[in-house]
């Protein structure tokens, strides 16, 4: 009996093909937020995956809680997201507000809590070795980054605002090379700043100055997202203003601003060509750094529904990614070994590999 040897090239091929394929299945670039089943609640939403073309999506949740930021973990077989587990949902944050973090596998199984402190924690970020999440709590008397690793539980304060400017630190992001953590830091009467930190918590310092407004004016700078170099930073401007309406003072914007990237202390920063028509949000790389996928409700109208875009780095164009009649936010995207879902990437994996 005559038997088929695969040569060495044959061999490769097989191999590389068998990754394409798995991963196909295995997969979904983007998870996010969104109120798409129709029967969700005022404030209350369910977490989604689907595949970057908009195909395949799923729904991962059931429990009709308030949900926020989930996020894959770095080899896309876990996501941490913050539920809101005491009912029913409020307006306005306060004291009795219960936001812990938890975390499941890719598809939607195994739900485990991992804080337990009966307040608000949120905006969890992997490290890069997916052994510890960073996040926002105020468990210890103001918001605050920390860090608990997973494997023991054990919980560290990482920022030291209240201190050190009076201020709260949010959104924290864990850079790729594990050194750092950029976040925003709230400021009384000053608004919103991004700063970067050392892992340690030491060496902190803003990424750019604050910005000098007209009176009764606050700057915004927020969510911001590390580049895969660790160098450059993804985030959110906008500009606002209290105003009265009726008998009470709420905030209101007056400039949506722009989604801008910026390297520490470069005098300039870059500003996504975003189409006047979209309304954005926040905001996260996705395919190596060569492109953006943020969230924005279209024709200029912020109460209309959300979707989930891509913003190509090299040609600048948009394309709806979810599509679909619901707000659908707070995406994230995962890079897993071989993400391929259409032929026409196959060339460039493939290039990648032989190189």
């Amino acid at each position: 009996m005559r038997h088929t040897i695969l040569n060495k090239s044959n061999f490769i091929f097989v191999i590389i093909g068998l990754c394409v394929f798995s991963s196909t299945f295995l997969y979904a670039d983007i998870v996010f937020l969104s109120d798409r089943d129709g029967k969700v609640p005022v404030f209350e939403c369910e977490v989604y995956t689907i595949d970057d073309y908009g195909g395949n999506a799923r729904r991962l949740t059931t429990d009709l809680l308030y949900k926020a930021r989930p996020a894959w973990s770095p080899d896309g077989s876990k996501i941490a997201f913050a539920v809101e587990i005491v009912k029913p949902r409020q307006k306005d944050w306060g004291p009795d507000q219960t936001v812990e973090l938890f975390l499941m596998n890719a598809g939607g199984k195994n739900k485990k809590q991992i804080t337990n402190y009966k307040y608000i924690s949120s905006h969890p970020t992997w490290s890069p070795d997916g052994r510890s999440i960073a996040f926002a709590s105020a468990h210890t008397g103001n918001f605050e980054i920390h860090r608990i690793d997973l494997g023991n539980g054990r919980v560290s304060q990482i920022t030291n605002s209240l201190a050190e400017t009076d201020g709260y630190a949010q959104s924290p992001d864990w850079s790729p090379d594990g050194n750092k953590i950029v976040y925003a830091l709230a400021l009384p009467g000053a608004g919103s700043h991004i700063y970067i930190t050392d892992i340690s918590g030491k060496n902190t310092r803003p990424l750019v100055k604050r910005k000098k407004l007209e009176i009764g004016l606050t700057h915004i700078d927020a969510v911001p997202k590390w580049h895969p170099d660790s160098e450059h930073i993804l985030y959110r401007t906008a500009t606002i203003q209290m105003v009265e309406k009726g008998n009470e003072q709420v905030l209101e914007i007056v400039n949506e601003g722009s989604l801008e990237i910026r390297r520490e202390s470069e005098p300039k920063s870059q500003k996504l060509m975003i189409p006047d028509a979209l309304v954005f949000r926040t905001g996260c790389w996705a395919e190596g750094g060569n492109a953006v996928i943020f969230t924005a409700s279209d024709n200029n109208n912020p109460d209309n529904p959300t979707d989930v875009y891509r913003y190509d780095m090299f040609t600048h164009a948009v394309r709806n990614i979810s599509n679909h009649p619901a707000h659908d936010y707070s995406p994230h995207w995962v890079d897993p070994t071989y993400p391929i879902y259409a032929l026409e990437k196959l060339t460039t994996q493939w290039a990648q590999l032989k190189k």
